[in-house]
């Protein structure tokens, strides 16, 4: 004879992923490896200045074509983007800050 609690795990254990091992915990509670990052790690949270950053960036980015039409390109709104900020934020933006946290989507030339 089985308890209640024993068919659940048995259940449980068959709709889990296979790849993985249940992690059991202090309590004897068996948890699947995103349950456990659920409860036990917090959430990351984006900064305020860089959320403040790249939500300016990406309010501008389309709205300011470039002066130039000898560019095929426009230029990116860095600095316009670092002042607003520090005007909103009350505080002094380095210069490249949002070429910092740009690195991933800056264009790279191939020569």
């Amino acid at each position: 004879m089985q308890s209640l609690a024993q068919i659940l795990e048995m259940g449980i254990s068959i709709l889990e992923q296979k790849d993985k091992p249940l992690i059991r915990t202090v309590g004897g509670e068996t948890l699947t490896p995103t349950e456990f990052e659920r409860r036990f790690r917090p959430e990351k949270k984006i900064p305020r200045k860089s959320y403040v950053l790249l939500a300016i960036f990406n309010l501008l980015n389309p709205s300011f074509v470039s002066e130039s039409n000898s560019q095929t390109e426009r230029r990116a709104l860095n600095k316009e983007t670092e002042i607003l900020a520090s005007v909103l934020l009350q505080e002094p933006i380095m210069p490249g800050a949002v070429t910092h946290l740009r690195e991933k989507q800056r264009r790279k030339y191939l020569g």
